[in-house]
């Protein structure tokens, strides 16, 4: 993996990116970039409601910080890591998709990059079942 440190460094900024729904969603700072509010729930939500959706982006944070740290230590889980950190960002995202719909872009890349990855390399084996068919053709 010639490219890990500038790959580690994009992952990891990705999750610090992730800081301002945390932030937002908790009412610490107000950015014209994210909403408080989920854009597809319906306004009036419980804080308390607000402050579970927000954890939820702290997790992404934490989850993007773990996967760049593994690019760049060449840990053979990166990829587990990296899959699973960008379905949380996914889940997350489409709550607020009418402001982070780029993040859907990023997060689909990366999960597109990341099976190629296993496919390519021959570890199928670590692929989730979903991605692992194989054609059962008869000829």
């Amino acid at each position: 993996m010639q490219q890990k440190w500038p790959v580690g460094i994009l992952l990891a900024a990705y999750g610090f990116l992730h800081l301002f729904g945390f932030f937002t969603s908790w009412d610490v700072i107000e950015t014209s970039a994210i909403s408080r509010t989920p854009t597809v729930l319906p306004d009036g939500l419980p804080v308390g409601v607000l402050r579970d959706l927000g954890a939820l982006w702290l997790l992404g944070a934490i989850a993007f910080w773990i996967s760049g740290y593994a690019v760049i230590q060449d840990k053979h889980w990166w990829k587990g890591v990296t899959f699973g950190s960008a379905i949380l960002s996914m889940v997350v995202t489409i709550f607020w998709v009418h402001e982070a719909w780029p993040g859907l872009i990023l997060n689909l890349l990366i999960i597109v990059l990341v099976v190629g990855s296993w496919r390519h390399n021959g570890h199928n084996q670590h692929l989730p079942s979903a991605f692992n068919q194989t054609s059962s053709n008869p000829e």
